[in-house]
């Protein structure tokens, strides 16, 4: 896997793996939940920009009315494996494309 997930995430964006803007979508316990990854690579999540996949989607899932992790204000959750990317009409796992890095 390559280095820290907000690296990678800019490698994504920089090399072309994705186009920006970038439409996610999650699904967690029937919320319908969506993002975006900007051209800074950075995850846009009801008006506010995140450096990481994962805080966004923890964001995001306690704004469903799940709890925090003890001692954090978001939930502690895998962000390339909760987000899926919009991409050439195909939703693929951020975790795939995430992959493609390190071919």
């Amino acid at each position: 896997m390559a280095g820290n997930g907000s690296v990678a995430l800019k490698r994504l964006v920089e090399e072309k793996f994705i186009d920006t803007p970038c439409q996610l979508s999650a699904l967690y316990k029937g919320h319908n939940i969506s993002a975006t990854v900007t051209k800074d690579a950075k995850v846009l999540y009801n008006g506010k920009e995140y450096n990481s996949l994962s805080v966004a989607g923890g964001v995001a899932i306690v704004d469903t009315g799940a709890p925090p992790t003890k001692g954090l204000p978001y939930r502690h959750v895998n962000g390339w494996t909760f987000w899926k990317c919009i991409r050439n009409d195909e939703t693929v796992p951020m975790s795939a494309l995430r992959s493609l890095i390190d071919r």
